[in-house]
């Protein structure tokens, strides 16, 4: 039942409490003003699940406040406000609730993705989501079948928060492809967008085993599809399906460019992946819907990331990927395929990167195209980058059809500040 009390003072270095209603519609804490006191050496937080935070219309509701206060010489971190996925269990805590678990990232996305909420559930002081528990998503079914979740800022409204993964593990997860051309793109979250470099989105401590796309999308990565002013480290992907994006084939004159990534689509300013590895997937590909490519459209493909500018990559392994490849027909614009990155453009700083047993990484420019590039690293570099502590293992062809193919350390040294070849990282 409901907790009551004039003063309480907890102490740790983690610090969580759980709020929220009871069978009366009543909070299961309510604290008199002032009266809840805190030390949380390393992190605090006041939480509610995901599931009775929809149920209230995503409202956090009030619970009080927890006041930070110093103990025995020791300071505590501020309180910040959070909400909790996963962490269900049955038959006594015996057994994981996949499908509850599952059903709470669902509502996740779908109150991110909502206009009735105008795409923003941090609000009332919420700062971070967090995950409780590994979750499988195959025990989401209607009607036998799997359902497919959607990107967390799928259209209009970027993530923006703290999404902390506890080390847990997403596991057979299906993605709704989205059509690029009315919102964002595909990925397990969208866009991921910090408010300005000094208020970044972070995405940390999160396992992917096992990912396929539902549908057909244009451009995106397995990850994310878009970052700005976003930090993601901790982050390991395996066992990853046929990533295929499909080009429309508009055959209007287009002022653009698609791209697909392993990881990330497209990483823009301010953006920073750290400590992350990528590990069997089946293939990369980005290709026709119909006989012909997008007229005049650039397309942009790598094993990590399509497209990338003003981002910082390091502390990366790529392993078991089975090919990155583009077929371009008649586009009348630039592709570009990497084993790591397809384009990368101004201010991008990439360290301590190893890509081993990659496959075919392929640029097929078939005709009509203005330039194909392949490389085992980059597809194609601009502007001003660096590159330290490289390291390309066991390749499959690297083919560049109408095109150009990159030095054999698959970067153009010509373009580079630096380059200093290692030894496979061990992650």
């Amino acid at each position: 039942g409901p907790t009551n009390a004039k003063t309480a003072h907890l102490i740790g270095n983690y610090v969580y409490v759980s709020v929220g209603k009871d069978k009366e519609n009543k909070n299961t804490i309510k604290i008199d003003k002032d009266g809840f006191k805190g030390t949380a050496i390393v992190e605090g937080f006041m939480q509610r699940d995901m599931t009775s935070f929809a149920n209230d219309k995503y409202q956090f509701g009030d619970f009080g406040s927890i006041k930070s206060q110093s103990y025995d010489g020791k300071n505590s971190v501020d309180f910040y406000r959070a909400i909790t996925i996963g962490g269900h269990y049955y038959n006594n805590g015996q057994n994981i609730n996949h499908y509850m678990n599952a059903n709470e990232w669902k509502l996740f996305a779908d109150g991110w993705n909502s206009d009735a909420l105008n795409g923003d559930i941090f609000k009332d002081g919420l700062t971070t989501i967090r995950l409780m528990s590994d979750i499988d998503f195959s025990y989401l079914t209607s009607n036998g079948k799997q359902i497919a979740i959607d990107p967390v800022g799928a259209n209009k409204y970027a993530f923006s928060g703290n999404f902390d993964g506890g080390n847990y593990t997403l596991k057979n997860i299906l993605i709704n492809a989205q059509n690029t051309d009315k919102g964002w793109n595909t990925g397990i979250f969208g866009k991921v967008e910090g408010k300005d470099s000094n208020k970044k989105a972070k995405i940390y401590n999160l396992n992917v085993d096992g990912l396929k796309f539902s549908g057909k999308t244009n451009s995106g990565g397995a990850f994310v599809g878009q970052s700005s002013n976003a930090d993601f480290s901790n982050i390991h992907l395996k066992n990853i399906g046929d990533l295929i994006f499909f080009d429309p084939n508009s055959k209007n004159g287009t002022d653009g460019f698609l791209y697909g990534g392993g990881f990330v689509g497209y990483a823009q300013s301010g953006s920073s992946f750290n400590r992350i590895s990528l590990d069997n997937f089946s293939k990369i590909a980005l290709q026709p819907e119909g006989k012909f490519s997008s007229a005049y459209i650039d397309i942009y493909l790598g094993g990590f990331a399509g497209y990338s500018e003003g981002s910082n990559f390091s502390n990366i392994l790529l392993n078991n990927i089975g090919g990155v490849t583009i077929l371009g027909s008649e586009t009348g614009g630039n592709i570009f395929a990497g084993g790591f990155v397809g384009y990368a453009g101004d201010k991008s700083y990439f360290s301590q990167i190893d890509l081993k047993n990659i496959g075919s990484v392929q640029a097929d420019g078939k005709t009509f195209v203005k330039h194909a590039g392949a490389g085992g690293f980059a597809g194609a570099i601009n502007g001003t980058n660096s590159f330290e502590k490289i390291s390309l293992i066991n390749f499959g062809d690297i083919i560049a059809k109408r095109g150009y193919v990159w030095t054999p350390d698959g970067i153009a040294s010509d373009k580079l500040l630096m380059l200093d070849l290692v030894d496979l990282l061990e992650f």
